[in-house]
């Protein structure tokens, strides 16, 4: 394909400029002198979805996920920071829930496939929880708190919303038949906790 040349160069350049043996994840980087910037984000990880990586960078990858802090019961936390924005703790955001599933689901490292089903089935738990009691999805959820609207930023969380609608139905293809078990397991059982302690 013609588009091989330009996948494998952005992965050498991902690889290259993002990636941290030390962490066993890839950093934004701030090009003006400061190199890798070392806070934990989602964002940290979407590069499993962005193209394929060597087996050893993507086992390194899920166990940094796991550690990380950001799982937790009611998905992945964008960030660990308490800013207040919309795009930091606790908030959860569709997109970069269906990008983490999608790459733990396609990658062969020890785990991914296990991680990816568990995150996807935090996600809808939460989707469900919400909407069985309020009638309406969310553009973002608080990740501590299932069922919960995220907060923060300039303007009030909206309802409705396309994108949690997309990726819900997106991950209800692909795990519909686990979510349907996880509704009717015993409720000892059902509960998620946070994974990770954010070294």
């Amino acid at each position: 394909s013609c588009h091989r040349p330009v996948s494998s160069a952005r992965r050498q350049a991902m690889d290259e400029w993002m990636w941290s043996g030390e962490t066993g994840r890839w950093h934004d980087v701030e090009w003006e002198g400061r190199g890798q910037l070392q806070q934990v984000s989602a964002a940290s990880f979407t590069p499993l979805w962005a193209c394929q990586h060597s087996a050893e960078r993507e086992a390194a990858a899920v166990q940094s996920l796991r550690r990380s802090g950001l799982v937790q019961e009611g998905g992945v936390a964008t960030t660990l920071v308490e800013s207040g924005e919309q795009w930091d703790w606790p908030n959860a955001w569709p997109p970069l829930q269906q990008m983490l599933v999608e790459g733990l689901a396609g990658c062969e490292a020890d785990g991914a496939a296990e991680l990816a089903e568990d995150l996807a089935l935090r996600w809808l738990r939460s989707n469900h929880r919400g909407w069985a009691r309020d009638g309406v999805m969310r553009e973002k959820y608080d990740a501590t708190r299932p069922g919960e609207s995220g907060g923060g930023g300039e303007y009030t969380p909206q309802v409705g919303f396309g994108w949690t609608n997309g990726v819900a139905l997106w991950l209800l293809e692909r795990y519909g038949d686990s979510f349907a078990r996880s509704l009717t397991a015993p409720a000892s059982s059902e509960k998620c906790t946070a994974i990770g302690d954010g070294g």
